[in-house]
């Protein structure tokens, strides 16, 4: 059905068809995820809240560079960031980069944006873990790819991929995730 979508506004794009095809699956989209049920939170969500939370200070950088006339940037980015918590073993400190690229995409008449985003981040705890016996580590590299396409003038087609590498020394944080996602976005 995605496909038929979007072959229909990509064949109809400035006519009456593509927003009344375009409000049909929206409203079927929403029909949809209305019937998920929300799962019912923890008891222990205030309690833990409570030890994470403290001092926040972090200082950072951004420098971007433009070229093609400016359409398209690089992107470089640093931040450090000390958190003091009340619960010892929340106590950290960590360290973030970024580095990204944003160009325009020219497909069929419409411009369209691709954009490719790479993230780290390091968070040194200074205290001992409980339940490790030691100090904890963690460490995420995150990869983002992300293409934006105008459809007709108030519809835009996205199309994301997320690929997220967390390594931790506790296992829960342990993981690794792909995310792959489709968005109609609308203005008016």
């Amino acid at each position: 059905s995605i496909l038929l979508l979007c072959y229909v506004l990509l064949s109809y794009r400035d006519t009456l068809l593509c927003g009344v095809v375009f409000f049909f699956f929206f409203f079927i989209y929403i029909l949809f995820f209305l019937m998920i049920r929300r799962p019912p939170r923890s008891t222990l969500f205030p309690y833990t809240t409570l030890f994470r939370s403290g001092e926040n200070h972090s200082v950072g950088m951004d420098h971007f560079v433009f070229f093609m006339k400016g359409k398209s940037y690089l992107l470089f980015s640093y931040r450090v960031e000390n958190k003091i918590t009340r619960g010892d073993e929340f106590t950290y400190v960590g360290h973030y980069g970024t580095l990204g690229v944003k160009t325009p995409l020219p497909i069929w008449d419409q411009k369209g944006t691709f954009n490719v985003t790479y993230r780290y981040f390091y968070k040194d705890y200074r205290n001992i873990t409980p339940s490790l016996g030691r100090e904890r580590r963690d460490l995420r590299h995150t990869v983002q790819v992300n293409l934006s396409q105008p459809l007709c003038k108030w519809l835009q087609l996205n199309l994301n991929y997320e690929f997220i590498d967390s390594v931790s020394n506790l296992r829960s944080i342990d993981f690794t995730e792909n995310i792959a996602s489709l968005a109609f976005s609308v203005s008016f």
